[in-house]
């Protein structure tokens, strides 16, 4: 720039794709009727690198930690879909099914 040119930060296109899909996953493993099949198969996905989030990951307690630390959802769309609300209701019945336990 101090020569008079332009500073162009460029993200590729690819990486945004990455990362819509990493948030789609995210979107769909915190619904309650896809969430059970995402997270096994994300299960799947790090028991190799992984294994012991793997594990916990199976768990009620790591389905309530997934919810509350990873499925973070603040854009409108989220918010229209009424994803929080979902999210509190799962953790709230998984945390009554344990209680029960």
């Amino acid at each position: 720039r101090h020569h008079g040119g332009k500073f162009v930060l460029r993200i590729e296109d690819t990486d945004c794709l990455i990362v819509l899909v990493q948030e789609a996953d995210i979107m769909a493993s915190a619904l309650p009727w896809t969430g059970q099949d995402l997270t096994l198969r994300l299960a799947r996905e790090w028991a190799k690198i992984m294994p012991e989030r793997a594990r916990a990951l199976l768990t009620p307690q790591g389905r309530v930690a997934f919810l509350r630390d990873a499925a973070l959802f603040t854009s409108p769309a989220s918010n229209t879909l009424g994803l929080n609300q979902i999210k509190k209701e799962q953790i709230a019945a998984i945390e009554c099914q344990e209680s029960f336990n």
